[in-house]
C-alpha cells in the first residue's frame, strides 16, 4: 500500500486494522505523517472501544466495524471522498485541480469482494 501511495495518492484509503505485513494502525500512522490530508477509514472484525478510540486518536476519518452494511459503507466512502476533494480544492488554484480518475487499489480477495 505504501509503495502504491508513492506512485499516486487516492481520494480515500480503506484499510483493515489487522493485515499481514503491517498493522492497520501503523499504516494509519505512516499515512498521516506522509499524507496528512488523505482520509483513512479503518475497518475491523474485532470491534472494541479501545481500538476505535486508538484509530480516531491516530487520525482515522472513520472506524468501521464488521460486518458492515454495504450501502452505509459506500455513503461513508463518498463522504470521505468529498472531504478529500474539498481539502484538495482549498490547497490548489482552479487550474491545478486534476480531472477525476476513479481507481480502487486493493489486492486482498476480501477487499475485492467489498469493491464489487
Amino acid at each position: 500500500v505504501l509503495m502504491a501511495l508513492e506512485r499516486e495518492v487516492p481520494d480515500v484509503l480503506v484499510s483493515d486494522i489487522r493485515m499481514p505485513g503491517i498493522d492497520g494502525l501503523e499504516l494509519l500512522k505512516q499515512v498521516q505523517r506522509d499524507y496528512p490530508d488523505l482520509p483513512v477509514i479503518i475497518m475491523t472484525a474485532h470491534s472494541d472501544l479501545d481500538a476505535a478510540v486508538n484509530a480516531y486518536q491516530k487520525g482515522a476519518f472513520e472506524y468501521l466495524p464488521k460486518p458492515f452494511d454495504i450501502d452505509e459503507t459506500l455513503t461513508l466512502v463518498e463522504r470521505a471522498i468529498a472531504h478529500s476533494h474539498e481539502n484538495k480544492r482549498e490547497q490548489l488554484s482552479p487550474e491545478d485541480i486534476p480531472a477525476e480518475t476513479p481507481e480502487i487499489i486493493g489486492e486482498a480477495p476480501a477487499m475485492q469482494e467489498v469493491f464489487r
